[in-house]
């Protein structure tokens, strides 16, 4: 059928589909001006006359496809014409994406005011800027948050984000929307300070904010909001002292009696070294857990995600904070940050015990098909994720961390890894980690990748792991393995060509008929392999990929296909420079 054909129910369809939604609002947003809702809206409109009925009869089509980085380019004329398409009654969906355009923030700051009562969705991204143009940028001005104090009566979607917030004092010093908004299911801000009684606050479905509060504080938070299905919190890294100063018109936040953020600093300076006062690098709410925290039922809850920032003490209480709510049986977590958390046995245990926790309850009803594990000295990065959903546990430590194996205890879930296809893996150095490793666990892990098509390790964690028992009746490790790649190969002692003979040895069951379609990937250069590999010539289809990879510039690398007749060419021994 021919596009100008189409019924008006299904063109109708095809257009609400563009439009700016919470759905896809970023992705619209980062696009070129060509790819925007309102560039598709307004060509739409003029491709044939029953296309023009359709699209310029719905006045919805036009009121949720506002992208002001359009309006502003174009002429005055294109520009009324589409607030004219749009009516005086429709709900407005708006983006934005500034950067350091004074003139865009000052039409962003009017157009915002004069239609503020309508808008229903608003999302506003910031350039991700050094901290100097940050600071000297024209969005900064606090006019154009005055907006913001204003009632919203039909907004339901609100987002302002930068991608690179730097911790600044917040840039509100008002309660959001006066306290009035009805509408508002979803509040994502990192640069706004939440007031902690905000009648809204009780019908969120989806929060993430800047948080300057104590575990109780947050507690009590979210305690008001049984609706609440995804929660995002990044640390602002300041101590209280400093941001939860009383909100301009008497509405404080928490903290009663600090009507002056001046005043705080001279207390805090009277009384550095106390103990009722620690320093900034210590936990500024660690006077309140010293009482008991309450336990808060989220029903709906499903997904969590804390960036404990910079402040080592943060990690404490947002441990705190997760072992008092209930969230749904499924919920997943997203826990990182910059922070490095004492590694003492305390710390260790319970971020072990937080990490099978959610990572039990994520599995219920997921099957993960990419796997992310690795495990230093000092660091802990793993993640999971399946179509839709992520997992994700990142910890750094100040020294050693104790039985660092043992995280690999906590992952030990039989179904975990079956539908896995992607895994990257290395753990470092597998002499010290390995041993406090439990082996019927890593068995149980290791033995269950019958689904792995791609394997990215370290040399050393795949030699560990080829010298685990198969389970009964296994033929081999891996067997639908199509892509080895090995990552972190030393420079100085360079590729150690055993392990290939042991994978190769291990995965006969696999490549007695040649090895078409596998792929061999050494990721590394000729000068760094210094290693003979021109055995590899016996497994006919066999590809092997060399050439170091780059930050910022493309990969040379070079491919060779085993059976070719030229094996001298992987005898990297001869290519020392």
């Amino acid at each position: 059928m021919h596009p100008a054909n189409l019924d008006r129910v299904t063109l109708h369809q095809i257009f609400s589909n563009l439009t700016i939604t919470s759905e896809n609002r970023e992705e619209w947003c980062r696009n070129t001006m060509e790819d925007s809702p309102l560039i598709t809206v307004r060509n739409g409109s003029q491709v044939c006359s029953s296309w023009r009925k359709v699209i310029t009869a719905d006045p919805m089509l036009w009121g949720r496809s506002m992208d002001l980085n359009i309006l502003h380019a174009v002429t005055n004329e294109w520009r009324a014409e589409v607030e004219r398409r749009a009516g005086q009654s429709s709900r407005l969906h708006i983006q934005v994406f500034l950067g350091q355009n004074k003139d865009l923030v000052e039409f962003t700051k009017a157009f915002l005011s004069e239609y503020w009562p309508r808008i229903q969705l608003l999302s506003i991204e910031y350039e991700n800027l050094p901290y100097a143009a940050w600071m000297e940028s024209a969005w900064q001005e606090g006019r154009i948050w005055e907006i913001f104090r204003r009632p919203s009566p039909n907004l339901i979607y609100f987002s302002v984000e930068c991608a690179n917030c730097p911790a600044l004092e917040f840039v509100n010093n008002f309660p959001m929307f006066k306290d009035e908004a009805p509408m508002l299911r979803y509040f994502a801000a990192t640069i706004f300070r939440l007031n902690a009684q905000a009648t809204w606050l009780s019908r969120l479905q989806r929060l993430r904010f800047t948080s300057a509060f104590s575990a109780l504080e947050l507690l009590r938070i979210l305690d008001q909001m049984p609706l609440l299905e995804a929660l995002g919190i990044y640390d602002n890294d300041q101590n209280y002292y400093t941001t939860n100063y009383a909100y301009e018109d008497g509405e404080g936040e928490g903290h009663e009696g600090r009507d002056d953020v001046e005043d705080d600093e001279e207390e805090r300076n009277d009384h550095e070294g106390d103990e009722d006062h620690p320093p900034d690098d210590e936990a500024p709410s660690q006077k309140c857990e010293m009482v008991d925290l309450p336990c808060v039922v989220l029903p709906l809850l499903s997904y969590i995600s804390i960036d404990i920032g910079r402040l080592a003490s943060s990690f404490a209480k947002y441990i705190d904070i997760l072992d008092h709510i209930t969230p749904a049986s499924d919920c997943t977590l997203v826990l990182g940050g910059r922070a490095r958390v004492e590694a003492n046995p305390a710390n260790v245990e319970t971020a072990r015990r937080i990490l099978r926790t959610y990572f039990e309850s994520f599995l219920k009803g997921q099957s993960p098909t990419s796997a992310t594990l690795l495990i230093m000295d000092t660091a802990i990065h793993i993640g999971m994720s399946s179509p839709g959903r992520k997992f994700s546990f990142n910890l750094e430590f100040t020294a050693n961390i104790p039985q660092a194996g043992s995280f690999l205890d906590a992952l030990s879930i039989a179904r975990a890894f079956t539908m896995v296809k992607e895994f990257i893996l290395a753990i470092e150095p597998e002499s010290n980690i390995l041993k406090s490793m439990n082996i019927t666990a890593a068995v149980a892990m290791f033995s269950s990748l019958d689904a792995l098509e791609s394997l990215r390790a370290s040399p050393s964690t795949l030699q560990y792991v080829l010298s685990l028992p198969l389970k009964p009746n296994q033929a081999g490790p891996f067997p639908s393995l199509k892509n080895l790649s090995l990552i972190h190969i030393s420079k100085s002692d360079g590729l150690d060509d055993y392990i290939l003979h042991l994978f190769f040895e291990h995965m006969k069951p696999k490549f007695g008929f040649g090895a078409l379609d596998f792929c061999l990937d050494l990721v590394a250069s000729a000068e760094t392999l210094k290693c003979d590999l021109s055995f590899l010539e016996r497994y006919n289809g066999l590809k092997v990929i060399w050439g170091e990879r780059r930050l910022w510039a493309r990969r040379k690398e070079q491919i060779y296909l085993c059976g070719s007749g030229n094996p001298g060419i992987l005898n990297f021994n001869s290519k020392v420079v």
